[in-house]
């Protein structure tokens, strides 16, 4: 282990060169000796009534101080960040997009046709499903009778109906003779079986013989 002694040590192994304080404080020192004794000189040598020089000034005195690393290692990170906080680069601003460009498209706001051709063949499956099922109910020998057709069948209930009630009010209101008693029972019982036969075509489905 060789542990660093020191800052001048540190700057030493960095390949710095450290800053010799006393030799410079020497030479400033001597320097200004010997400007003090040329001034002394030229006054003695000055006439009278003139006026005296300033004292002169070693340039050695005013030379700044040189500013130690700010580390033991010899960097100056001052300067570093100062350095580093100079105009960060900024990343290239991607081209945006315009947001809107889909609302000019021809088809905006349609159902796409896929969607459509499968909406109407789920609807056909079910459908077909509910028709199998259905028929599966159905007893032999029977059928379901098409919408159309009951619907056909219930309007010639309904005038065999009216026809029957207009022949049982122009029945005489005494009826006495054997002809007219059956007259009588057997438009009854045609309306009764006209009555339950509308009540079965009222029905949404209606069985009927093959």
């Amino acid at each position: 282990m060789n542990p660093v002694r020191g800052p001048r040590d540190a700057q030493m192994r960095a390949g710095i060169t450290p800053t010799n304080h006393a030799k410079n404080n020497a030479v400033a020192v001597r320097e200004q000796s010997q400007m003090n004794a040329l001034r002394k000189a030229a006054e003695q040598q000055q006439p009278e009534g003139k006026l005296k020089l300033p004292p002169v000034r070693s340039m050695s005195a005013e030379r700044p101080l040189q500013r130690r690393p700010s580390s033991a290692s010899g960097r100056d990170f001052i300067n570093e960040n100062k350095i580093g906080a100079v105009a960060p680069v900024r990343p290239p601003k991607l081209e945006r997009k315009d947001s809107a460009s889909y609302l000019n498209k021809k088809d905006y706001g349609q159902v796409p046709q896929y969607l459509l051709e499968r909406k109407m063949q789920m609807a056909a499956d079910v459908e077909a499903a509910a028709r199998a099922k259905e028929a599966a109910l159905i007893p032999p020998g029977m059928r379901l009778m098409p919408e159309e057709e009951r619907q056909e069948t219930l309007e010639v209930l309904k005038q065999n109906r009216e026809e029957v009630d207009r022949a049982i009010q122009g029945l005489p209101l005494r009826i006495e003779t054997p002809s007219a008693i059956r007259r009588k029972d057997e438009l009854e019982r045609r309306l009764r079986e006209i009555e339950d036969a509308i009540k079965i075509f009222s029905r949404p489905k209606v069985l009927v013989h093959l």
